[in-house]
């Protein structure tokens, strides 16, 4: 009286409950484990690779191999004689053979007493006996196997034996004989022609069939799609978007999306190869609304709930360094456990009280708390101090193993669970959907490892814990299900009103096959491991079977990458080919450029209702004026008006992180070592001209290093950041001496001397001059030391770029004025040398442009943003100016540089 519905099995789940394991199995991690302790026994084998990233290419290929019946077992002679016999080919190097075998068998061996040593069962090999089995079936029974591309030799057998005793039914993948690259596919002898069942597919069946037909000339197969189809069968079925822009990539996937959607042509799937290109597109449907189900499931690690351990072990690896530490502090899963408002409040106090403070950023937590506590009792943050004390004590263990050479995993993962209670992360991960799925996985992972006694770097347990993370997955309980993003390997036998096939450039759509370790493709085929050609095969499958039973399909690519040109996948391009010869229309999608071109803003961060903003002009405030205007002012001024508004008229400084030794703090040093070289603390000359010559050239190397070496070690960076800074400027120092030797003529005389003169009655010119050199003449030449990028000689004399002129009006007797480059491989050399005359013209022009700008200011003249490209590249004031929201993006203009 009732349906009775099938039961639903992998073909391993439906063996395994017949055959129940009699020991315990091993999962995927715990064989990660096991050969990563094996390959420890050998360290010659491995010297110089990534012991880890070999570890899971060899999880892999002995699951391929167990599955494949390769002898493993059977004795290294006969092992490297079946290598041997594979690689077969004059040309082959028996020694990499040998080797190559050598390294196989003795980490397999090593592989399979570790299992043994642990009373462990791998379930691959398990299934492979059972697959060895007899098996009682009833005779009324009956199976059918679906969605298999790939049946093993002991698969092939197994559904040999049992044909005869049951009713089974194996649904191949339904291709004809003569597509594209099908050649290769491993079940092409069972493939039958496809049904049409509507005289749409029954077209489409036909046009797949001749454009992939390898085995007629193009030319033949073109004249064949024209004569049978009187309209372009491609058109309202079949259409190519491609861009240059990965952010106009995922927002026309988006845009496509939200179409269909308002036409109800659902479901829609979004297929793609590439995981991350997947991970771009659900972010930004998300943003729109639409919570896509994603078969291929969310990873952990691209989570918030992932995220905030990842924070707390970069705080950790980096004693708590300042941008780390407030990373944590401000975090939700921890915040959330205060008092919000008030206690974010006494974070972001801090975060401003400390920032440029080395001494308290760096050290660990400690000098937080002492920095609070000697501050105003009636300010104190009391809470932000237990806080602070909290993790500092929690962390203790996890400190110390970021700072020992190995520690045993399972303590690690132990730790960490601990630490998550004690801080009470955990108590609000588990309030989060992800964050439940993560403590779960981080407790099974340490169930399962607690009998390891691995020893791993703290490198390498992070790098555990990232693979865990990757490898986990979770899926929302609120999804739309009109809305599915796959890969190729979920499609079989779905069926959708609407599909994008998401990346079919050539590198996304058919990836790369030439990262493997071990085995060439030859020896692949030989063995009976899967080749590249058959999985490519499988793909095409797939993918042309897409094509025929989708009435609405979008192909997506980008066009460029980096930089760099990408050519779009043959399948493709094959297609594009016969809709232009034979009915002279591309598959271009024109309505897509345009609703895009449309958009001038695509995600919700901006508000829909918003109305363009207009370039800003602001007056200027008289009384915010400042008395002196320096080089880098006078700069700024010209380079764009509202950033010197807001930079130095509303005082407005963007926070910058003092934690890393970057290209500026690298060029403050390099000054402060030829200061200390070339001049005592008293700031008088130490060499005469007679001691810089060719004979002391050695000694002034020595002497230079030697400053150089203590100016960059009174820094409070960490040694490995500095060293390399360092060991830069240390490159440059005998070129360096070798240019100071040949500067014959010129003593230095001074440096980093501060000079000013009145412009007007109301300003002063300021300046500090890194070196002044002086002749037998008594004439001066200015060298301005530069370790970044130095403009070009034709920016200065067009008025562009003004250091060198502006230092002019500052000093007199000035015949000379150049640029120094310092730090860069090619060594010091000279740029952008003015001579007395460029100087005097180019001073006379600037003194009359800046008294006309100080002039203009006082008279509130308007500063407006000038949106220049080069300029805007390096501003960090865009949010001030809110240049993406003007009406107009055209660059202000002006008839020349001096007018500006």
């Amino acid at each position: 009286p009732g349906l009775l519905l099938p039961q639903i099995f992998t073909l391993q789940e439906w063996l395994f409950q017949r055959f129940p394991p009699e020991q315990a199995l091993m999962s995927e991690a715990n064989k990660q484990l096991l050969l990563m302790e094996a390959i420890r026994q050998f360290p010659a084998l491995f010297n110089t690779a990534n012991a880890w990233l070999v570890t899971k290419e060899l999880v892999g290929l002995f699951n391929e191999c167990t599955l494949a019946q390769i002898p493993l077992n059977a004795g290294e002679e006969k092992f490297n004689s079946l290598l041997s016999q594979a690689y077969a080919s004059p040309f082959d190097d028996l020694h990499n053979i040998s080797r190559e075998s050598e390294i196989i068998y003795r980490l397999w061996q090593a592989y399979i007493q570790q299992i043994n040593a642990k009373n462990w069962l791998d379930p691959i090999q398990h299934y492979c006996d059972c697959l060895r089995q007899p098996i009682k079936l009833d005779e009324e029974q009956t199976l059918f196997m679906v969605g298999i591309h790939r049946l093993t030799f002991l698969e092939s057998k197994f559904f040999t034996a049992i044909a005869g005793k049951v009713s089974l039914t194996i649904y191949y993948p339904q291709i004809t004989n003569q597509q594209y690259v099908l050649e290769q596919h491993p079940l092409r002898k069972y493939c039958n022609e496809i049904d049409g069942a509507t005289k749409n597919k029954e077209q489409r069946t036909f046009v797949l069939n001749t454009a992939y037909n390898n085995s007629i000339p193009a030319f033949e197969r073109i004249e064949q799609i024209k004569s049978d189809c009187k309209e372009n069968p491609f058109t309202n079925w079949l259409s190519l978007f491609t861009t240059n822009s990965i952010e106009k990539h995922v927002n026309a996937i988006c845009l496509q999306t939200k179409q269909w959607l308002l036409e109800e042509k659902y479901p829609i799937g979004i297929v793609s190869s590439d995981r991350l290109l997947t991970r771009r597109i659900r972010a930004v449907l998300e943003d729109a609304g639409i919570t896509a189900d994603d078969l291929g499931g969310w990873a952990l690690s691209t989570t918030s709930a992932a995220t905030i351990v990842e924070i707390l072990l970069d705080a950790i690896e980096t004693n708590f360094r300042n941008e780390h530490l407030f990373d944590l502090l401000t975090n939700p899963f921890l915040a959330d456990n205060y008092q919000h408002s008030t206690y974010l409040k006494q974070v972001n106090h801090l975060r401003h009280q400390v920032a440029g403070n080395r001494s308290v950023t760096r050290g660990g937590i400690s000098p937080y708390i002492s920095f609070i506590e000697s501050g105003d009792p009636d300010t104190q943050n009391n809470e932000l101090v237990d806080v602070l004390r909290n993790i500092q004590s929690a962390s203790k263990t996890l400190l110390s193993f970021s700072y020992q050479n190995e520690t045993e995993l399972h303590q690690f993962a132990k730790q960490l669970q601990q630490l998550l209670i004690k801080i009470n992360i955990a108590s609000r991960l588990n309030d989060d959907e992800a964050g439940q799925i993560l403590l779960s996985t981080l407790e099974n992972s340490s169930q399962s490892i607690q009998d390891t006694t691995l020893q791993l770097s703290w490198k390498e347990c992070r790098q555990w814990l990232q693979d865990l993370l990757e490898h986990s997955y979770f899926a929302p309980t609120q999804v739309d299900q009109r809305v599915t993003l796959c890969g190729f390997d979920h499609i079989d036998f779905m069926q959708f009103s609407a599909v994008i096939v998401a990346g079919v450039e050539q590198t996304r759509l058919h990836g790369t096959t030439g990262s493997r370790t071990f085995f060439n493709e030859k020896v692949r085929k030989e063995l009976g491991l899967q080749t590249a050609n058959e999985a490519e095969a499988i793909k095409f499958v797939r993918f042309r079977q897409l094509l025929a039973q989708n009435d609405n399909i979008l192909l997506s690519a980008e066009t460029e990458c980096r930089g760099e040109a990408q050519e779009i996948s043959p399948w493709i391009k094959v297609l594009e080919l016969f809709s232009q010869q034979a009915f002279e229309q591309t598959l271009q999608n024109p309505i897509l450029d345009y609703l895009l071109s449309q958009q001038q803003f695509n995600n919700s961060a901006v508000d829909p209702n918003a109305t363009a903003s207009r370039r800003p002009s602001p007056a200027t405030p008289e009384d915010l004026l400042p008395p002196t205007v320096s080089a880098t002012q006078y700069q700024t001024l010209i380079d764009c008006p509202y950033q010197y508004f807001a930079k130095y008229l509303l005082d407005i400084t963007p926070e910058e992180s003092a934690d890393e030794l970057d290209a500026a703090e690298f060029g403050r040093l390099v000054h402060q070592c030829l200061l200390e070289f070339h001049f005592d603390p008293a700031g008088k000359p130490k060499y005469r001209r007679i001691d810089l010559n060719a004979n002391a050239h050695g000694a002034l190397i020595d002497r230079l290093t030697e400053i150089s070496t203590d100016v960059f070690a009174r820094t409070a960076y960490p040694d490995a950041i500095k060293q390399g800074w360092l060991q830069r400027w240390l490159s440059n120092i005998p070129s360096y001496i070798d240019w100071s030797i040949d500067r014959e003529e010129w003593q230095p005389q001074q440096g980093e001397l501060v000079c000013s003169t009145a412009l007007t009655t109301a300003t002063t010119l300021q300046g500090q001059i890194d070196r002044l050199d002086t002749n037998n003449n008594n004439e001066a030449a200015l060298i301005d030391y530069k370790t970044g990028t130095i403009a070009s000689k034709t920016s200065v004399m067009q008025g562009e770029t003004v250091q060198l002129p502006f230092y002019a009006l500052l000093t007199d007797k000035l015949v000379r004025a150049e640029y120094l480059e310092l730090g860069k491989a090619e060594g010091v050399t000279t740029k952008v040398s003015l001579n007395k005359q460029d100087l005097e013209e180019l001073s006379h022009l600037h003194y009359q442009r800046l008294t006309q700008i100080i002039n203009e200011l006082s008279n509130n003249t308007l500063l407006p943003a000038l949106g220049s490209g080069r300029v805007c590249e390096l501003c960090n004031y865009q949010g001030f100016c809110r240049k993406a929201h003007w009406k107009e993006l055209n660059s202000y203009n002006s008839n020349s540089s001096t007018q500006r």
